[in-house]
C-alpha cells in the first residue's frame, strides 16, 4: 500500500503543463523527443502481449529476452521523462529556460509568432494599419459573467434539433407488453385513446444507430411505438418496460462517435455536422 500511495501518473503532469512537438503524449513519441529509442522498431504494448503469448506457447527464450529488453527500454524512457520534468522548473526569472532543456515558455513562443519581419512601408497609412493588425484576441473577446444569467425560453430551440424529429425514419417497430410489471399478471388490456389517463397516451420514440458494412456506413433511424395498458387484476396503468428503457443512441453510433473522437481527434461539432448530412451514408 505504501508503494501504491507513492506512485504518480506522469501524464497528469505533462498534459496541462508541457507541450512536446508530437501528435500525442504517448511514451514512445514523448520519450523519442528526448532521444530514446527502442531495439524493436514495432515495439508497443500490444506487441509485448504477443511476445509473451509466443514465449508461453513455444518456450523459446528469444521471446523472453525480447520482452525483458522492451520493458527495460520503457523504464529507461520513463526515467528520462521524469528527469526532464524535474529540471523544467529551473527556468530563470525572466522566463528563459536553461539551454540543456531544449525548451521554451509558451509566452516566449507567442512573442516569436507575432514578430513583424518588415520595418519600412511605402505609405504611412500602411504602417498605421499594420500596427493595429496585431491585438490580444483573448483580452478583447473573452468576457467573465459576474451575475447569474437568466435562462430564456428560446434557449431550448437548439436542443430540439437533437430530438431527431427532422430525420427521416427508416424503420418502425411496435413494442407490446405481455405482463403487468406490478403484479406479473397476464390479464392486461390496451387502452383506447378515450380511456387512456393523461400522460399515458400513445407514445413514440426515435433512436439512431449506424449500420456498418464493408462498403459503406448507413444511418438508421428507428421509430418505436407503444400504447398504454391496464391490468385487470391490480387496475394499474402502465407502458411496456422495454419502451421506457430505450436509449436515444444505439451501440453502433456510440462506437463510431468514440472512434472518430479519440482516434481521429474530430471535435463534437464536426461529428455532429458529419452525421447530420442529408446523404444516406455517413
Amino acid at each position: 500500500m505504501t508503494i501504491l500511495a507513492a506512485l504518480t501518473n506522469v501524464l497528469t503532469i505533462i498534459y496541462p503543463h508541457f507541450y512536446f512537438p508530437t501528435y500525442s503524449n504517448g511514451l514512445k513519441e514523448t520519450a523519442g523527443c528526448l532521444g530514446c529509442r527502442w531495439t524493436e522498431p514495432d515495439a508497443s504494448g500490444t506487441e509485448s502481449v504477443v511476445w509473451r503469448k509466443n514465449w508461453e506457447k513455444t518456450g523459446d527464450a528469444s521471446w523472453k529476452v525480447k520482452l525483458i529488453q522492451y520493458n527495460l527500454e520503457d523504464c529507461e524512457a520513463l526515467r528520462k521523462i521524469c528527469a526532464f520534468l524535474a529540471e523544467a522548473p529551473n527556468c530563470s526569472a525572466n522566463g528563459q529556460p536553461d539551454e540543456a532543456l531544449r525548451g521554451a515558455s509558451v509566452a516566449q513562443l507567442d512573442k516569436l509568432a507575432r514578430t513583424v519581419t518588415w520595418s519600412k512601408f511605402v505609405h504611412a497609412d500602411f504602417e498605421f494599419v499594420n500596427k493595429r493588425a496585431y491585438f490580444d484576441y483573448q483580452q478583447r473577446h473573452v468576457f467573465v459573467r459576474t451575475k447569474t444569467a437568466r435562462r430564456k425560453r428560446g434557449d431550448n430551440k437548439g436542443r430540439r434539433r437533437w430530438q431527431n424529429r427532422d430525420l427521416r425514419v427508416t424503420h418502425r417497430m411496435e413494442i407490446t407488453a405481455t405482463r403487468c410489471p406490478v403484479c406479473d399478471s397476464k390479464r392486461i388490456v390496451p387502452l383506447d385513446s378515450k380511456r387512456r389517463p393523461k400522460g399515458l397516451q400513445r407514445r413514440r420514440k426515435r433512436a439512431i444507430d449506424l449500420v456498418i458494412t464493408p462498403g459503406a456506413i448507413r444511418r438508421k433511424v428507428i421509430e418505436f411505438r407503444t400504447v398504454a395498458y391496464r391490468c385487470q387484476c391490480c387496475e394499474r396503468c402502465f407502458t411496456p418496460e422495454r419502451y421506457d428503457r430505450l436509449t436515444r443512441y444505439f451501440h453502433g453510433l456510440m462506437s463510431w462517435f468514440a472512434y472518430q473522437h479519440i482516434t481521429h481527434r474530430l471535435g463534437v461539432r464536426s461529428l455532429a455536422a458529419l452525421f447530420m448530412r442529408p446523404s444516406a451514408s455517413v
